[in-house]
């Protein structure tokens, strides 16, 4: 997709008799940034922004629109401001273009070209891709989860702000209640917040931050100031917890793809023993031995884990990703930078990226082991662009069919796969070939991974339960009998060049051997040579004598089939009568001359 995209960026600059030199400059610096960490989050340095919002003529303006444009995560952001900024840079090329501006201008033309750019860049990439890889917006996605709860207020898991019921009524005022008692009631409140009910004294209340609702809490002014600091220390938790939630409930559904779908179910096994937690925190409670001193100390390993998934959703939320670019995002914030405190946490992240990464896998292991992409959630970077079925199409059709037919989705692209992509594409390409010539070539059986339970309690709560250390050893059990070759995500993007080498060179063998032995293209090379090099003359004399008549009058009143009498007749007259593959050989009459073909 980016070779047609360039492709036409050069013809359009060409049509416009832009230098040659000031477009492969800057051809050259767009596709070394554009796609190079596609998915991630990018930054502009701020000399570089405060170059170019002084460039623009209206500072304020330049920077809220960058802003806005931050907040939505608009594609490759960051990699076409520097190429911006690089053109602002050359003084060449600004003078190039303030010349055309003002000759465009004075012509009252300079915007002809831009109907038919937009045409060609849409017909390479793809109007459906387009559109399908947009998917839908924040706002969007929001009202149509809002349109799903507002029936049942209650089937949410995460905090109702709004929601009355007819038993809540006005509760006298801590302030007459002795500090001890406060500090009971206030513990009970906060057990009801961290599994998202709200609370008496302690109340959620929405708040919106850069376009996103958050959960914020108003604690009830008359609870002692000691008390009321250390709630403030204590909330956070149930923030994290209002976003985690809500990240799972709404990735959950149909239509948000695979791979978030695999993350939320891995998050959900987390919160399952998260709730675990916080009843063991209520039997405290219930025993009279749990204070906010007490609690503070015990949420501690719980607040790291649940800021660190909180994060990756908000993350993710904000960037609206989805597939290989959710990856993306994951191995950024869980391996390359990694912000984990403990080695718990970074296992957690790791596990997490795992889960969400599975499903990923089993699309990309399928495409590159059968040439196959079932890809229902639209998750995959590589798109089977097929309209027409190959069986429908005649028997001599374009090789161009299949170089249109699969198409790269850059921003699906993980980052930690981004060397191989190439290799990926025409390993899947080279077994659809073979399945689709061949059916039957290209099977070959791997051994499925083995699923494992996330080990998520000892991550989160410093409370244990027996069956932790058993958990733990059949996960090392099951992690040891997983075959050497199963491709699965690996923290070093490296240790993915040896299976998929593998696998490209299983299917590249396969066919060259269709191509060589079994259709014998060497006999259709040397076939091919015996007319159109001429390597055995005596057809085409014999042809020429046979069809000279016919050939000498206007191509309208000519016979095809008196033609392909004709041309049986000195194929099978003349030395090419032993070869195998004549009956390839066939006439066909042109609208147009040989010189115009030249």
């Amino acid at each position: 997709m980016d070779g047609g995209v360039f492709g036409i960026v050069h013809e359009l600059t060409k049509n416009a008799n832009v230098p040659a030199d000031i477009v492969n400059n800057h051809i050259t610096q767009l596709q070394s940034q554009v796609g190079r960490k596609s998915g991630t989050i990018q930054d502009l340095s701020q000399k570089r922004l405060a170059d170019l919002a002084k460039r623009s003529g209206n500072k304020q303006d330049f920077l809220k629109s960058y802003e806005d444009a931050s907040d939505i995560n608009s594609g490759n952001l960051a990699p076409m401001l520097e190429v911006l900024h690089g053109v602002t840079e050359d003084e060449n090329t600004v003078k190039f273009l303030a010349g055309r501006a003002r000759a465009a201008e004075g012509s009252g033309g300079g915007g002809s070209d831009f109907q038919s750019l937009k045409n060609k860049l849409l017909q390479q990439v793809g109007s459906k891709a387009f559109l399908e890889t947009a998917g839908l917006t924040r706002g969007q996605q929001t009202s149509k989860d809002a349109a799903y709860f507002a029936e049942r207020k209650l089937l949410t898991l995460d905090f109702v702000p709004d929601f009355k019921t007819e038993s809540d009524r006005p509760i006298g005022a801590l302030s007459c209640v002795p500090v001890s008692s406060q500090e009971t009631a206030i513990v009970q409140d906060l057990l009801y917040c961290f599994v998202g009910i709200n609370g008496i004294h302690i109340k959620p209340v929405k708040k919106f931050v850069h376009g996103h609702t958050v959960i914020d809490f108003e604690i009830d002014p008359k609870v002692n100031p000691t008390l009321k600091e250390l709630l403030r220390r204590i909330t956070p938790l149930c923030q994290h917890y209002s976003t985690v939630t809500s990240f799972v409930e709404r990735q959950s559904l149909m239509g948000s793809g695979r791979v978030n779908q695999g993350l939320s179910e891995a998050l959900q096994g987390v919160l399952k023993d998260y709730y675990v937690f916080v009843a063991q925190l209520e039997t405290q409670h219930r025993l009279g031995d749990l204070t906010l001193n007490k609690m503070w100390s015990y949420i501690q390993p719980t607040m790291d884990a649940m800021a660190l998934m909180a994060d990756l959703c908000f993350t993710i939320d904000r960037c609206n990703a989805r597939g290989g670019k959710t990856l993306s995002l994951l191995h950024e914030k869980c391996v390359v930078k990694s912000l984990a405190t403990t080695e718990k946490l970074r296992d957690l992240g790791i596990l997490l990226t795992k889960a969400a990464a599975a499903s990923y896998f089993d699309i990309l292991r399928r495409w590159i082991h059968h040439g196959i992409i079932d890809d229902p959630g639209k998750d995959f970077f590589v798109e089977d662009n097929e309209v027409i079925e190959r069986a429908a199409l005649p028997l001599e059709y374009s090789d161009d069919y299949w170089e249109r037919r699969y198409s790269i989705k850059a921003e699906q692209i993980p980052a930690f796969l981004h060397a191989n992509v190439d290799k990926i594409l025409r390993t899947g390409k080279y077994l659809n070939v073979i399945q689709q010539c061949e059916q039957g070539r290209a099977k070959k059986i791997y051994k499925p991974e083995k699923k494992q339970r996330p080990k998520s309690l000892s991550l989160i709560s410093p409370f244990k339960r027996p069956s932790d250390a058993v958990d733990d050893g059949r996960e090392a059990t099951d992690a040891g009998d997983n075959d050497e070759e199963e491709l699965r995500y690996m923290e070093n993007p490296e240790d993915y060049n040896a299976p998929l080498e593998r696998a490209y060179a299983f299917a590249s063998k396969n066919l060259l051997d269709l191509l060589v032995k079994d259709k014998d293209l060497i006999g259709h090379l040397r076939s091919v040579k015996h007319y159109f090099l001429l390597d055995q003359g005596d057809f085409i004399v014999q042809f020429m004598d046979l069809c000279g008549d016919e050939l000498c009058q206007s191509v309208d009143l000519v016979e095809p089939t008196r033609l392909e009498s004709l041309l049986e007749l000195a194929l099978r007259t003349s030395a090419a009568k032993e070869d195998p593959y004549k009956d390839n050989v066939r006439v066909e009459l042109l609208p147009y001359d040989l010189i115009f073909q030249v």
